[in-house]
């Protein structure tokens, strides 16, 4: 399904099989036919736990994206999905021994992370993008060497200001017949339910 080139003697190729949903991922050698390729990953594709992620890369002087390596390692991001949550990751292959060792996890459970790109692992720098319920998505970059090295690089004010303390929750009730239908009730802010107070309601149904 493709290949990454690295060098004249490193490429990554991709395959997948619709009828079982299989993908293999493969390390081989471009310039040595006779070498058998090594397989990395051989994994189901609709199985997002066991996602390794994808092979960062870099531009070339002929304006291509090729692997990126460094000392003979090259470097996957992931999106992290767990059956705990989404945990966005770094890891580093070796591309001689073709172990992999996780450089970074994203910590965080009340907010999430977005690994956007990778500007310059060798020294850990990666441009992430930051957001949860309360905070506006923005990015930063990050050093993944040091622990809590973020430097903001945009300041993005959130433009829904004025709706980001209504109250939202999910309603259930039986239509006439009996069907249990569900929506979502938004309340002013600053509604007070105790009171009981009467206000103008705004309903929309579908089909």
């Amino acid at each position: 399904s493709g290949i990454t080139w690295g060098d004249a003697n490193t490429a990554i190729a991709y395959d997948y099989w619709w009828n079982d949903r299989n993908t293999k991922t493969y390390l081989f050698n471009p310039s040595d036919g006779t070498k058998e390729a090594t397989v990395i990953n051989d994994r189901s594709y609709q199985d997002q736990y066991s996602d390794p992620g994808n092979f960062v890369t870099t531009r070339n002087d002929f304006n291509r994206y090729v692997l990126e390596m460094d000392n003979g390692k090259a470097y996957l991001m992931g999106a992290g999905y767990t059956e705990a949550g989404q945990f966005p990751f770094i890891d580093e292959y070796d591309l001689k021994s073709n172990q992999t060792k996780r450089i970074y996890t994203s910590p965080y459970t009340d907010k999430k992370e977005t690994l956007v790109d990778a500007v310059n692992l060798d020294k850990g720098k990666v441009l992430v993008r930051l957001e949860s319920q309360s905070e506006y998505p923005n990015y930063y970059f990050r050093n993944i060497k040091k622990k809590n090295d973020l430097t903001a690089v945009t300041s993005f004010e959130n433009p829904f200001k004025s709706l980001q303390d209504v109250h939202k929750e999910v309603i259930t009730y039986k239509r006439d017949d009996g069907l249990e239908l569900e929506g979502t009730l938004y309340l002013p802010v600053g509604y007070d339910k105790s009171k009981k107070e009467k206000k103008p309601m705004i309903l929309w149904a579908y089909p």
